[in-house]
């Protein structure tokens, strides 16, 4: 099996609530990093994460592949995790922009692989229900900007709305 691991470090930046996707991308990080380290200490009625310190946490990442991009952006989950536990606003979400590279998972430190049906159930029900509120957001100002005939919007967009369907229509495997 291959996975995506980080290359070189392109750039590092900030996604900020001003964006209009920021909700959404909150919602994967917080969901996503819940359910791995919940299943974690489940399967192995400990967990190593318990235990860290917190410099130890504050070097934990989660990353993210770009579809049709040669990047992978790590998020530093800690920092949220712990702003939500000390009940602050999240106002922004720093980030880093490595190269995509592509390796055997089991090469990969502490990489956490889930191969049955029930997770990628979990998982895919996350992303998409994140991805059909964000295109939901922003279908308005499509058909502003581009009108209400697909076939006049550029095609990210009407690759999105084909995405879009796919989630919806649940034909998304």
């Amino acid at each position: 099996m291959s996975g995506i691991t980080k290359g070189k470090v392109l750039y590092s930046d900030a996604v900020t609530s001003a964006e209009s996707f920021f909700d959404e991308i909150i919602t994967i990080l917080i969901t996503s990093i819940s359910f791995i380290v919940s299943v974690q200490l489940i399967k192995t009625k400990s967990s190593p994460v318990l235990t860290y310190t917190r410099k130890e946490y504050l070097k934990a990442d989660f990353p993210i592949a770009a579809i049709g991009e040669k990047k992978v952006y790590s998020f530093k989950i800690f920092e949220i995790l712990e702003k939500i536990a000390d009940q602050q606003k999240i106002d922004f979400i720093e980030y880093v922009a490595y190269e995509k590279t592509l390796e055997n998972i089991s090469n990969v430190t502490n990489a956490t692989v889930f191969e049955n049906q029930d997770t990628y159930y979990f998982i895919r029900k996350v992303i998409a229900e994140c991805y059909l509120t964000y295109y939901e957001k922003i279908k308005d100002t499509i058909h502003q900007l581009y009108g209400t005939d697909p076939l006049h919007w550029p095609s990210e967009l009407q690759f999105a709305r084909v995405v879009r369907n796919a989630f919806a229509h649940h034909t998304i495997v």
